[in-house]
Parts: C-alpha cells; sequence; structure tokens
C-alpha cells in the first residue's frame, strides 16, 4: 500500500515548524501501518518539502529524516511504536544496517532508552530536525545491546547503525 495526494494542511507554508510536525507524524502513522511507500506528490510548492524559489522548507527536512536513511531494499521492523506520551518510533533494516526514526511531539527533551533484539550494531550516527536547525549530526554509543539518546523538544531523530 501506498500513500500519495493527502496532505494535512495545504494552506501553510512548508517551513511552517508545526504544520512540518504535523506531516512528520502522518509519515509515521502510515509506515507504522504497514504502508510500503509515502509519495508526496508536489515537491515545489509553497506547502511542499521545496519552495517555488528552489530552497529546502522544513516540510523537506522532515522528509529527508526517512528518505535520505531508508533506502530501497529496508524492510520496517518491530520496535516500541508509542513508547510514552508524544513520543513515536519506526525502526527498519538492511542487512545488518538498521535505522530508527524517532518523532518528539512534546515540548521539552525526552531521553529515549533502546533494547536490541537480534542485532549487533557498534554505533548510531544520529540526525535531527528541529524548528531551528537541520539534519544535525551527533553520535550514539551503545553498550551491548542497550543504548539510548535524548530527544530535543518537538523534534525528529534519525538513527542510522554504523
Amino acid at each position: 500500500v501506498w500513500m500519495t495526494e493527502h496532505y494535512i494542511n495545504s494552506n501553510l507554508s512548508g517551513d511552517d515548524w508545526s504544520n512540518a510536525m504535523n506531516a512528520a507524524k502522518e509519515i509515521n502513522d502510515c509506515m507504522s501501518a504497514g504502508w510500503g511507500a509515502y509519495v508526496w506528490w508536489y515537491v515545489m510548492r509553497s506547502y511542499g518539502p521545496i519552495s517555488e524559489s528552489g530552497n529546502i522548507q522544513k516540510l523537506g527536512y522532515v522528509m529527508a529524516q526517512y528518505a535520505r536513511y531508508i533506502r530501497p531494499g529496508y524492510t520496517k521492523i518491530s520496535c516500541t511504536e508509542n513508547p510514552s506520551t508524544g513520543i513515536y518510533v519506526t525502526a527498519y533494516k538492511s542487512g545488518s544496517k538498521i535505522v530508527v526514526v524517532a518523532i518528539n511531539q512534546n515540548s521539552s527533551e525526552v531521553y529515549l532508552p533502546f533494547n536490541l533484539n537480534g542485532a549487533t550494531v557498534s554505533g548510531f550516527t544520529s540526525y535531527t530536525t528541529t524548528g531551528s536547525s537541520n539534519l544535525v549530526p551527533g553520535n550514539v554509543s551503545i553498550s551491548g545491546s542497550v543504548f539510548g539518546t535524548t530527544l530535543s523538544g518537538m523534534s525528529i531523530t534519525t538513527l542510522v547503525s554504523d
């Protein structure tokens, strides 16, 4: 199943952070429901991922949190999809590579613990987008199968295994 030609609010700018966070939750919900793709119809629009002048908007960075790291051949894997209020997570795997996308709809930061089952990774590179930053890289170390990361308030973070 693919999702296409739906959007929450085309009256708002693609650079509106609240609007972009709503789209992040919609993408998460589609992937959690087992959909194989989330397809955006108009790329260059005032409410789209790229403005008419060719600039990447907040919506584009939100979409990149998925599309840049979850590539063809990846499959969705099991995870706790709503580990706490306002936190939404999906996870994907291709071979030994794992990608986790976590959304924090809360205004304050939240520490999110993980425990890997049936997988071994040495660490993760994180990429976070907030209302004031785009795809900021970081590192997440892992001890055995246990690790965690702090999610900034109102953010979307992608973890890519090393």
